[in-house]
């Protein structure tokens, strides 16, 4: 909501035609408390990077988990099966299954490249549809 294009020819407002993903009612309603001066646009500011660095710190946590699985499971499993079999379990039980599947592939392949097993430049992921 916060990123759309600077080309409308529209204010935000609880009428804002556009269809737009994500916390469209929240920002709405939060540009309208800033405009009628009904909450401190500075203590609204302080609000979000608090909550922002909140997610931050618990995503971190999050990611030191998963990390701490990764290891548990390679110290468990050293056969290739083991991990084919992962991986399948992953690409068949999930909702983005492409996309899983495509980042299961990069990785291999990265994994490849640090061993310099394969030739050539590998390119980041980017968003499905590019």
């Amino acid at each position: 909501m916060m990123t759309r294009s600077l080309a409308e020819n529209y204010p935000y407002s609880p009428v804002y035609k556009a269809a737009i993903r994500g916390a469209k009612s929240q920002w709405v309603e939060l540009v309208e408390l800033l405009e009628l001066e009904k909450i401190s646009g500075r203590a609204a500011l302080e609000l979000i990077i608090s909550l922002l660095i909140n997610r931050s710190d618990a995503f971190e946590n999050i990611a030191e988990s998963c990390l701490d699985s990764v290891n548990k499971f390679l110290a468990e499993h050293t056969n290739m099966d083991d991990y084919l079999t992962l991986f399948k379990e992953l690409i068949f039980n999930v909702e983005y299954s492409a996309r899983i599947f495509e980042i299961v592939l990069h990785s291999g392949f990265q994994s490849l490249s640090e061993l310099q097993l394969i030739d050539g430049y590998l390119s980041p992921l980017s968003q499905m549809r590019s």
